[in-house]
């Protein structure tokens, strides 16, 4: 099922700017995550906001190749004003994940092996769910702003000069 897609999708996509993306990811990470502490040592409140603000980092340096420091600035520009959003749509499955993982710590305690693996597996299910959550968010955030700008999305997928790439969409 999945190599039938993996098969049409152009090997430049594997290989293109692999190398420094990963170095601006490492170093993305490393500086959302001290501020984000920070944030949370700082009352929670601003942790939050932060966290909020600098959501879509790691995806600007996965998608549209910009360094740590360009991510960080794009997605607080993309995520202002969206904030309340973004915290209503990550706080309800945050909750529900919350609720699951208690019941099953109290049911089946994680000293247990079956308790291990199920937490295990619904921690791996709900980080699978997040991070499709924050692409559909960042998706839909990309369009808002295009639209508004009365842009077209100029990511690496054309090239940003003109120039047509295929994408996954085309396989």
């Amino acid at each position: 099922m999945v190599s039938d897609v993996t098969d049409h999708i152009p090997s430049e996509f594997f290989t293109r700017n692999v190398a420094p993306a990963f170095g601006w990811w490492v170093v993305a990470s490393i500086v959302v995550g001290i501020l984000v502490t920070i944030g949370l040592i700082l009352l929670v409140i601003p942790g939050i906001y932060l966290s909020l603000g600098l959501a879509f980092t790691l995806v600007y340096v996965a998608t549209e190749d910009e360094t740590a420091f360009a991510a960080m600035q794009s997605s607080w520009d993309l995520a202002s004003g969206h904030r309340w959003r973004l915290l209503a749509t990550f706080l309800v499955p945050g909750v529900v994940y919350l609720v699951i993982a208690g019941i099953i710590g109290v049911v089946l305690p994680t000293t247990t092996v079956v308790g291990w693996v199920l937490t295990a597996l619904i921690g791996a299910v709900w980080a699978v769910f997040i991070q499709a959550l924050l692409a559909a968010c960042y998706h839909q955030l990309r369009g808002e702003s295009a639209d508004a700008d009365g842009e077209s999305d100029t990511g690496p997928a054309d090239g940003g000069d003109g120039t047509a790439r295929a994408t996954v969409a085309d396989a």
